[in-house]
């Protein structure tokens, strides 16, 4: 924490709380470019959020400072962080357009993610890799990245690789041969201080932008970490070394899906004799409790309803909060007619039509209430 006195030059709340106006602004406002804001400490009291309302910047805490004078402290290594993150931005920005014709409509920082917002909206996995790779030679060549104020009329002169109609003062951030762009945010003094820079993924946007993310600095760390563990883990499941993972995952889903369709015909199966059983069944109303899933519970209905038969079949699984009731085509009775509001009137979620009904519940004694209710409706 770097820690600094400040004088507060207003004060109030407004409809996000508590708020100071710190003279000189030391703290960054969230939204700012793009990227995230300073958090830290006034008088002790956590800063909540900053942000910039006009021309002054807010710094909104929990409590108000009974002091005109206040101590500040600045969490320097979240700053340090973002503004890495930043840095490697207009890095990855400037070399997608300048080596690829990549270029990058929108910037956006947040605490889990950074990402850029590209056009085309094609851009294939080895041209990131390749200005991942470019990228990172501007951060290892360690160059000093470079801020200073220009007027427009000197700006105009400058190879900026996006204007703005700024007016008064326009701040540049320069990083020598690399790029030259408007920004007020903040930014690392030499791109070594960026660590690495790493794409992450990508993924389209309603068909217009390519959405990058990346990480770099600590974040970059993290996310290596994370996959680190997470293929240490799939390793030691699989019994493989790591290179050996894709085409081990790739023999055992091909058995998954030979299993699978197995599994269909044995489920099949099953349930044709499940049917041949209730059939013979002793009385017109068949009750049964099935502890089935809820596909195979509604196939059987399904097929009990096509049955040439004048029963009426009323299954139930309290295991899987499930109901049904099915007539076989020779039953005279409207299970529509017969059980009219039944779903809606216990709370369940289903279909009821003429010859079949189902519902699933959310508990144990509403499925039961229904089930009382139905008992009583098909014996009436």
């Amino acid at each position: 924490m770097k820690e600094f006195e400040c004088r507060i030059v207003e004060k109030g709340t407004d409809e996000e709380g508590a708020f100071v106006v710190l003279d000189g602004d030391p703290f960054y406002p969230d939204g700012k470019g793009g990227q995230l804001g300073d958090r830290g400490k006034v008088n002790g009291e956590e800063v909540l959020s900053v942000k910039e309302k006009g021309v002054s910047v807010r710094v909104y805490l929990s409590h108000l400072p009974e002091t005109d004078v206040v101590k500040c402290m600045l969490d320097v290594k979240r700053r340090h962080t973002i503004s890495a993150l930043h840095t490697a931005q207009h890095i990855l920005s400037a070399v997608l357009e300048d080596k690829f014709s990549v270029v990058t409509v929108s910037f956006h920082m947040s605490e889990e993610n950074c990402t850029i917002d590209v056009k085309p909206v094609s851009v294939s996995n080895e041209t990131l890799e390749r200005a991942e790779n470019f990228a990172n030679e501007v951060v290892f060549a360690n160059l000093p990245v470079k801020k200073y104020f220009v007027t427009a009329e000197e700006a105009e002169k400058l190879p900026l690789r996006k204007k703005a109609d700024i007016e008064g003062r326009i701040r540049i951030v320069e990083i020598p041969g690399v790029d030259t762009s408007m920004c007020g945010g903040t930014h690392v003094d030499y791109t070594g201080e960026i660590g690495l820079i790493k794409v992450l993924k990508t993924e389209k946007i309603k068909k217009e932008f390519l959405r990058i993310y990346f990480a770099a600095e600590r974040r970059a760390l993290d996310a290596f970490r994370e996959k680190f563990h997470t293929l240490n883990a799939v390793s030691k499941l699989l019994s493989s070394g790591e290179k050996e993972i894709p085409d081990k995952v790739e023999k055992m889903l091909i058995e998954i899906k030979k299993l699978k369709k197995e599994n269909k015909k044995l489920k099949a199966v099953l349930i044709k004799n499940f049917v041949s059983v209730l059939l013979a069944e002793n009385g017109n109303v068949v009750k049964k409790e099935m502890d089935l899933e809820k596909g195979d519970f509604m196939s059987l209905l399904a097929m009990l309803s096509s049955e040439k038969t004048e029963k009426v079949f009323l299954l139930y699984s309290f295991k899987n909060l499930l109901l049904g009731v099915a007539k076989g085509k020779e039953s005279g009775i409207s299970l529509k007619e017969k059980l009219s509001g039944f779903v809606d009137r216990f709370e369940g979620r289903g279909v009821l039509r003429d010859n079949f009904a189902f519902a699933e519940f959310k508990d144990l004694e509403l499925l039961k209430e229904a089930l009382s209710y139905i008992k009583d409706e098909l014996s009436g």
